[in-house]
Formats: C-alpha cells, sequence, structure tokens
C-alpha cells in the first residue's frame, strides 16, 4: 500500500483503519501532528489542480507550491476566560486565653 512506502512503514493502521481511509480520506501519517486550521470555501478546483502535480519519491511536489492569499471569513469564537476564584477569609472568634 502507498502509506506504508510513505511511512517506511512505521504507521501501523488495522485493516478497518485502512478501509476508513481508504473511503472516506485523510492523512494517516500526519494524524496527531498537525492540526487542521481552515476550510476550503471557494476554489476547490485549485486544491485538486495542487493533488495533481508530479512529485517525488517522498511525495513532495517537483516545484513548490506556494499560497500566496488566503482570507479569513469567520472569526474564531473567543476562548473561554478562566474561571476566577476569590479567597474567603474565614474569621476565626478569638478566645482569651485565662491569666495567670
Amino acid at each position: 500500500m502507498k502509506l506504508d512506502s510513505i511511512t517506511n512503514g512505521e504507521v501501523q493502521l488495522t485493516p478497518e483503519m485502512r478501509e476508513v481511509y481508504k473511503t472516506i480520506g485523510g492523512t494517516p501519517h500526519l494524524d496527531g501532528q498537525y492540526t487542521v486550521f481552515g476550510e476550503v470555501t471557494e476554489g476547490l478546483y485549485l486544491i485538486e489542480k495542487m493533488q495533481m502535480v508530479e512529485t517525488d519519491k517522498n511525495d513532495r511536489p517537483l516545484e513548490d507550491i506556494r499560497i500566496l492569499k488566503a482570507t479569513v471569513t469567520k472569526d474564531m469564537p473567543e476562548p473561554p476566560k478562566p474561571k476566577t476564584t476569590t479567597k474567603k477569609t474565614v474569621k476565626r472568634p478569638v478566645t482569651k486565653k485565662p491569666r495567670r
């Protein structure tokens, strides 16, 4: 399988996992190492065009492909603010020691 040659056999997948990658897609040798941070909303044909370029033995393009412009179309929600905890002061009754 192509995955074995790309990863030098370092990525071990069960037959079920291989079937998922074959039918649904994905990049198993990158899983757990990289974060997907966007989505193509226009110009998918360009991605398909990039997918078809000639590659070397390491599956890298023979010529660099550069993305010259990307647009953020939706702001990411702000992460939740950490909860602030207030220290409660517990007042204890003062007990007087008997005088001697």
